[in-house]
């Protein structure tokens, strides 16, 4: 899984109206048609129809996986990147194509727990080659702070610029890593735009020249009337993030972790084995997530 931390140079951050120029033909091809299921139940649910069906997230969309510091946002993250990466390996009729940047400004996503995820969907006696084949089209972005992650989105749009056309994926862990310090670094020199916005607002163009699907986990913090009213409610929490961000958000899926059952007698190593397992995740958190369409 590569890893690159971005330089701080003075290349332009902005896209440049030439570079975003395109024929019929390119808007064609380009269309958002492929849906992709992360295998978590409890993540796929937020795309089931009226009848049932479930259709499974496309292109363009932007899901925000939000919870308490308690839930397993990178874990979560995690299985939906070796799904999606691993997707076309099932197939024959083409070589595996698909391709996810991490923004992983929280520096928690584990190439281990990635790699061993991998491992558990693919078959045959070349795992381990597949295995580095699979991660070598994974790549983790580090950034310091707002400045960087912009510079650093910029050059990987002129990177897919020169690429071929894929199925792509952005995720970012966690999208409002240095919004507050924006803020307050924004309100220090006057009244303009915190650079966090920045990026959100280009990001929007991001999306809508090279239509990755984009898996964004948010931390979520209570309400003051919860915390003095005692309510309890799980689901309840102030939004913090400006409109420049939560106006993109198609869906929004909210984490909790249960209370343990009273009944069970099992040593807490018991549950937690060395299996990287989608059910162990379903368990956690499949009967506590909300699924709120924007």
């Amino acid at each position: 899984m590569g890893a690159r931390q971005a330089g701080s140079d003075g290349r332009a951050f902005i896209m440049s109206r030439q570079t975003l120029n395109e024929t019929a033909l390119d808007l064609f091809a380009r269309r958002p048609t492929r849906s992709f299921l992360t295998k978590l139940s409890f993540i796929d649910a937020a795309t089931t129809k009226q009848d049932g069906e479930v259709v499974g997230y496309r292109p363009r969309q932007v899901i925000e996986v939000c919870g308490s510091s308690d839930t397993p946002k990178t874990h979560v993250l995690e299985h939906i990147i070796a799904s999606f990466v691993t997707k076309s390996c099932y197939s024959n009729d083409q070589p595996p194509e698909e391709r996810v940047f991490i923004f992983d400004h929280e520096c928690q996503v584990s190439a281990t727990r990635m790699a061993a995820i991998v491992a558990r969907k693919l078959d045959g006696k070349q795992r381990d080659e597949m295995v580095e084949e699979v991660l070598s089209r994974v790549q983790t972005c580090y950034c310091r702070d707002s400045f960087q992650w912009l510079a650093t989105l910029n050059h990987v749009h002129f990177q897919l610029l020169e690429a071929p056309p894929a199925p792509l994926m952005l995720v970012f862990n966690c999208i409002g890593s240095f919004h507050a310090l924006d803020k307050i670094v924004a309100r220090s020199v006057g009244d303009g735009l915190a650079l966090s916005e920045q990026v959100f607002i280009f990001l929007r163009q991001f999306i809508r020249h090279h239509s990755p699907i984009v898996f964004a986990a948010k931390e979520t913090t209570s309400t003051i009337s919860a915390v003095i009213e005692n309510t309890r409610n799980p689901w309840e929490h102030t939004e913090y993030l400006p409109s420049s961000w939560t106006s993109q958000v198609s869906k929004r899926i909210l984490l909790r972790i249960p209370p343990p059952l009273p009944f069970t007698t099992k040593k807490a190593t018991d549950s937690y084995d060395s299996r990287p397992s989608v059910l162990l995740l379903e368990g956690a958190v499949c009967m506590s997530a909300a699924q709120t369409e924007i």
